[in-house]
């Protein structure tokens, strides 16, 4: 099995290396498609505590609507660049727990872009 990169999985691996440390990162799952295999991160942030509030973001549930990815991955790199200097932002996280997950159906995407390459022509 291959993995492609696509412009979204690419931002994300970029991102999730920016958070480094700061956030916690796991692949749940890994999708087959043909001979490719692409990874479903999911990126955690804040407290862990069961008591907290939990915020979640999903995104690239249909790969053929990429606004949803496209906000989530604009937001986490506000996030990121938040977790270097905004000291609300970090209390809030103290109290709250944050869920990302993206491109659920990663294969839907490369769909896409082999959809758009063929009308290209």
């Amino acid at each position: 099995m291959t993995g492609i990169k696509f412009p979204e999985l690419e931002q994300l691996e970029r991102i999730i290396g920016q958070l480094g440390d700061r956030a916690q990162t796991e692949v749940v799952e890994r999708i087959q498609h043909q001979d490719h295999e692409f990874p479903i991160h999911c990126i955690t942030l804040g407290s862990n505590r069961p008591d907290v509030p939990v915020l979640a973001f999903f995104g690239g549930v249909h790969g053929l609507e990429k606004i949803g990815s496209e906000v989530i991955l604009s937001y986490m790199e506000t996030i990121s660049q938040l977790l270097d200097w905004d000291q609300e932002f970090l209390s809030r996280l103290e109290k709250s727990g944050w869920f990302l997950c993206l491109s659920l159906t990663p294969s839907a995407f490369i769909w896409a872009l082999a959809a758009m390459a063929t009308a290209s022509i």
